[in-house]
Formats: structure tokens, sequence, C-alpha cells
């Protein structure tokens, strides 16, 4: 295994060191996880998906007693015919509060990036904020790949910018992904008695599209060194495997598995997998950690022929009992179980 030994060669460093960036606060460079990641001569082989989410952009929710647009209209509805759909659902409200400015370039990078485990964008086309977004989401390949616009009957027929620009483009690549309806514009109407049957109707098209139209991936395949959101669950698998993990210990372990990534990179995986609920990062002194939110696997490996017969539960134990060595991990984990209880009542 020359490879896997030029790879701990690499992360052996003298004892000094380790003690120096103790005592000052850092992360040790030499870990036992390392050590044993590169002995174990571990292959990411497949990648299994966490469930996909439904994103929803459109107009606002006003939360009054008549729906403020469409998108709250739709969302109403969702709530009183559809629980599982209602579990998947995330407002763009939502994902604009989970933005992080200082460590992605704008806010389309990160929805760009956040794509990647949504199986549809469903935009209202009803407000300026969301013509704004339909224009943006055009031209991003990994976004309108997966966006159904939904345009009132009055916006298809103008001889406008959005019909004959974002809208002719989005239904150029996927003719599905432009959805034209009536709907109210002013809220008598959505009050309006002998119109009920009909909005329910609506309601229920909607329902349709989204089903037919959700791009789902599936929840099992081969693992591609080259796409981002697989890089991104070996990392959370890697959480999940030492049960509290360092950011440089994080860094260095991707290396050994032969996918470098900087410091910038990694920080935007890991907030994309924290806002998903799928890792928690927990602060002790000057040092961060991040452990798995639910413990379950999200790659499968190939190993090495000594240890062709392991199972997860013996990897999973060699690196849990390697990183219980670190006395602030231990304590960080401590306080990561401690959010969980106030969280989630008769939690472990």
């Amino acid at each position: 295994m020359p490879s896997s030994l030029g790879a701990s060669s690499r992360l052996v460093r003298n004892a000094s060191a380790v003690r120096r960036a103790s005592l000052e606060g850092k992360e040790p460079v030499v870990k036992p996880s390392l050590k044993l990641l590169s002995q174990i001569s571990a292959t990411p082989t497949f990648v299994l998906r966490p469930p996909q989410r439904v994103f929803l952009c459109g107009g606002p929710i006003l939360s009054e007693d008549l729906p403020g647009s469409c998108r709250e209209f739709f969302l109403r509805h969702v709530r009183q015919r559809n629980s599982e759909l209602e579990c998947k659902l995330v407002l763009a409200e939502q994902i604009q509060s989970w933005y992080a400015q200082n460590v992605f370039l704008d806010l389309l990078e990160f929805e760009e990036k956040l794509a990647h485990f949504s199986e549809l964008t469903l935009l209202f086309v009803e407000s300026p904020g969301s013509i704004a977004e339909l224009g943006a989401f055009s031209l991003l390949p990994n976004i309108s790949k997966r966006v159904v616009a939904v345009v009132h009957t009055k916006t298809s027929k103008s001889e406008s910018f959005i019909r004959l620009g974002p809208l002719r483009r989005l239904g150029r690549r996927r003719p599905r992904s432009v959805q034209v309806y009536y709907w109210p514009l002013c809220a008598n109407e959505w009050a309006a008695q002998d119109g009920q049957d009909h909005w329910a109707n609506l309601g229920d098209d909607l329902l349709k599209v989204v089903q037919s139209s959700s791009r789902r991936a599936p929840l099992r395949e081969q693992f591609d060194r080259a796409r981002e959101d697989h890089r991104m669950l070996l990392i959370a698998d890697f959480v999940d495997l030492c049960m509290g993990v360092g950011f440089q210990e994080m860094k260095a372990a991707m290396s050994i598995l032969g996918y470098t990534v900087n410091a910038s990179e990694l920080r935007k995986n890991l907030h994309i997998l924290e806002k998903l609920e799928i890792v928690r990062s927990i602060q002790r002194g000057m040092r961060h950690f991040y452990f798995p939110v639910e413990s379950r696997a999200f790659v499968e490996y190939s190993y090495g022929v000594e240890r062709i017969h392991w199972n997860r539960s013996q990897i999973r134990e060699e690196f849990r009992g390697a990183t219980e060595r670190d006395f602030q991990r231990r304590l960080a984990y401590s306080d990561f179980l401690a959010v969980l209880r106030n969280e989630r009542p008769g939690s472990r």
C-alpha cells in the first residue's frame, strides 16, 4: 500500500509540535483517526443519499385569514393534504436565513450548492423577488434542471422579457418546467364561496406537478469523486464514523482519501451539511468539532485485502476508539449531547 504509507508519512509530525498545538488551543496535527484511516485502505464505492428537500419560492406568506400569494395558498393546501411533502418543504425565507456572508461569495453560490440536496425548486412567479429568482435560476445549471416555474395566465400571454427570456429558456430545456395557471390577484377572490372547489382543484393540480416533476436521485449510486454532492456525503460519513471530528482533522482525512479540499470549500460544505441537519458543529475553546445529528451511513467502502471482511460497525468502533483519546473532543461530545437533550426531550 505505497500510497497509504505515503499519506501516513505526510501526517506524522514530531511530538513537540503536537504539544505546542495543544497548548495554543489549536487542533493537534497527529490524530489516531488519521493514522487508522491511512492504514485501512478505505476506498469510497457507493453513496447513500439522505432524504431530499423541496424548495418553495414565490410571493409573500402573510399568515392572515386569506392567502397573501399563490405560494401561501399552496403551502396551506400541502399542510391539509400531504404531510409527507410538508416534511420535505423548505421555504425561501429559511434558505436565506441559512446563508452565511462570511462563508459564501453570495446567496446564489450558496443556493447552487444547496440544490445538490433538492429534488425540486417550485417557484411561483408572482412578486419582484420571485421574478429576480427566475432570471438567476434559469442561468444556473445545477438549479435550472430542478426548477418548476408556476406562472399566472396573465404573465404567460404577455410579450415580456419574463416570458421571452427565462421562461422560454427553462421550457426549451425541459417543457414541464413551466406550468401555467390562473389564481386570484386579490384577496377577495380567494374568499369567494363559489370558487372554493376550483381553488382546491388548483391545489391538487399543483401537488401532481410536484410529484411528476421531482428530480429524485437514486438512493444508492456509484461514488463519483468529481461530484461535489458525493464529496459532501463523504465528509458527512467521516463525521459519523468518528463521532466527532475537528476541522483540520477532516481536511487531512479527505486528503488521505484522495480528495484535496481547501479550507474555504470545506467550510462551505460543512455549513450546508449543518443547515440540512446532517452534522452539528460544537465549539470548545478555540476548536470546532463536528458530530452527526443522527448516526447513519452515507458512503460504502471497499477495504484493503487484510480488512476485506470488515463491516461498518467494526470500522466505526475502531475510529471512535481512536478519537476517544482526545480529551477536548470528549468534552465537546458531552456538550453536543446536552444540546440534543435540550432540543429533543428524551433523546440519547
